[in-house]
């Protein structure tokens, strides 16, 4: 079993990778898992408790630029995103929710 840190301000959420599908280990209150990971620049957003408010979303380059900043509702708990015009590498996916929380998800674009 493999284990990765998705960073959110204030505690550390664990989360684990299981043939191909991350899974938000966060306990109660909100979480989020991006998947697939690596993508080729389409890629899901899912959030554990279902909420409908938009969230803030901005994706930074590995040396902190930030590349783009957008908003993203969900439908189902999830929200699809597309970044196909960025070259391959290793990114950060910054997301705000209605609440004030904020996650951090490292991402490959192949």
């Amino acid at each position: 079993m493999v284990y990765q840190q998705c960073k959110t301000e204030g505690s550390p959420a664990t989360s684990r990778l299981r043939a191909g599908l991350r899974v938000m280990l966060a306990g109660a209150g909100q979480a989020y898992s991006l998947l697939p990971n690596p993508n080729n620049g389409e890629f899901k957003l899912w959030q554990k408790v279902a909420d409908n408010d938009p969230v803030a979303i901005s994706v930074s380059s590995i040396i902190g630029q930030e590349l783009m900043r957008t908003n993203a509702s969900f439908k189902d708990q999830y929200a699809h995103i597309k970044l196909v015009d960025l070259p391959s590498g290793i990114y950060y996916l910054n997301l705000q929710n209605s609440k004030g929380q904020s996650f951090v998800f490292k991402f490959v674009k192949l």
